[in-house]
């Protein structure tokens, strides 16, 4: 049986509708976009592997106790704001929590501090800073204290002005 010429005018149509929108104007705009967004993220993968080798002495006492403490939660090192743009912070506890924890040393200026935090707060208003000093982690390792829960206490405290 041979195929209906209905049928085939079909089909026919249909691939060139498909044809018009390969090349169609929107459907490029979004294979680029794809592609800039990909090189956007190995880029961004590239600098949290920089960055992780290069931590300070506090940051590395830090994500050892968030690793070996009775810590219920997984801190990554960066994220991605709803805009698609990739932020790295010290350590980041992922959604539903949303809490950014950093670790203030030499390399840290307050007004440089505060511009980046709002930076990231206007992509993505439900992130909660947190900021720790390098004295406020030796001195917590000096007494003793288990520093996973200070850093835990420091969190809920944090929530709470926020909230307030």
């Amino acid at each position: 049986m041979r195929p209906c010429y209905v049928t085939r005018l079909a089909t026919d149509t249909s691939l060139e509708k498909r044809e018009i929108w390969r090349r169609s104007v929107s459907y490029k705009r979004k294979r680029i976009k794809k592609r800039v967004l990909k090189k956007l993220k190995r880029l961004a993968k590239k600098r949290v592997l920089q960055l992780k080798a290069k931590q300070t002495r506090y940051e590395r006492l830090v994500r050892h106790a968030l690793s070996t403490g009775r810590v219920p939660f997984v801190f990554q090192k960066s994220f991605i704001c709803p805009s698609g743009v990739v932020r790295v912070v010290d350590f980041y506890l992922p959604p539903p929590f949303s809490v950014a924890l950093e670790i203030d040393g030499q390399n840290h200026t307050p007004q440089k501090d505060l511009i980046r935090e709002k930076q990231i707060k206007a992509a993505d208003q439900r992130i909660l800073f947190v900021r720790i000093k390098n004295k406020e982690v030796t001195q917590n390792l000096q007494k003793g204290n288990k520093l996973a829960e200070f850093i835990l206490r420091r969190m809920i405290q944090m929530s709470k002005q926020e909230t307030h």
